[in-house]
């Protein structure tokens, strides 16, 4: 039984070596493949302009149990949504992986939910991929500091589908101004938090209300030590 156990335990080692790609297996340099589609925003019912996406190269690499999983090798090509939310592109491989991904760079303005990179099938040909992703609303918060205790104070603004984290508050009176990005249609909470001397941590809370609109706007609180809790 041990010998059988061992001898199994052997196949299935050398079956997970075979989940690693190597250079033989790695995709010739300069191979072209069109990618186009469109990214919109069905929230608002408008298209996302000025999104990046990206191209990158990945080689597969295996896990002792058996599974797979995806590395990241180079970024090889990227393009801008138009003001329609249209994007075309044509990128080449590298000559270093075997997979491909498209995915969204980062941008403050543009929710992409919890979607991440996109694979790419058809190397070597032509894919047509759409995303749905969410314009936000642009928001100036306008904190008026009333001679408050225990800075400095982490501000955040934090819904079910949108977290904004900004550069904490160092002053203890007088008016700071943060930008943070909103879903133009749900209300959102802004914290304000602080620490006391005894290790407690206390937070004020502020509803932003929603703008229901894209346009850039100004939201205004008060802070005092009576805000706390």
């Amino acid at each position: 039984m041990k010998k059988i156990f061992a001898y199994s335990l052997i196949c299935l080692l050398f079956t997970n070596m075979k989940c690693e790609d190597t250079e033989e297996d790695y995709l010739p340099a300069g191979i072209e493949t069109r990618v186009y589609g469109n990214i919109y925003d069905n929230f608002n019912n408008l298209p996302v302009s000025n999104q990046k996406l990206v191209v990158a190269e990945y080689q597969r690499d295996f896990r002792f149990d058996g599974g797979v999983y995806d590395v990241f090798v180079q970024e090889l090509d990227s393009t801008i949504s138009d003001v329609n939310g249209n994007f075309d592109f044509i990128f080449e491989t590298g000559g270093m992986g075997t997979k491909y991904k498209i995915y969204p760079r980062h941008n403050p303005s543009i929710w992409t939910g919890y979607e991440g990179a996109r694979d790419l099938e058809n190397i070597g040909d032509e894919e047509q991929i759409d995303f749905n992703y969410s314009n936000l609303t642009r928001c100036t918060l306008i904190v008026n500091i009333d001679n408050v205790d225990f800075a400095p104070f982490p501000i955040s603004i934090f819904s079910s589908q949108n977290h904004n984290n900004t550069e904490d508050i160092v002053e203890s009176n007088g008016i700071v101004e943060r930008v943070v990005f909103l879903f133009p249609s749900s209300d959102e909470t802004l914290f304000i938090g602080r620490t006391l001397d005894d290790g407690t941590r206390q937070a004020a809370t502020f509803t932003v209300p929603a703008s229901n609109s894209l346009e850039d706007r100004v939201f205004e609180v008060t802070l005092t030590n009576n805000d706390f809790e």
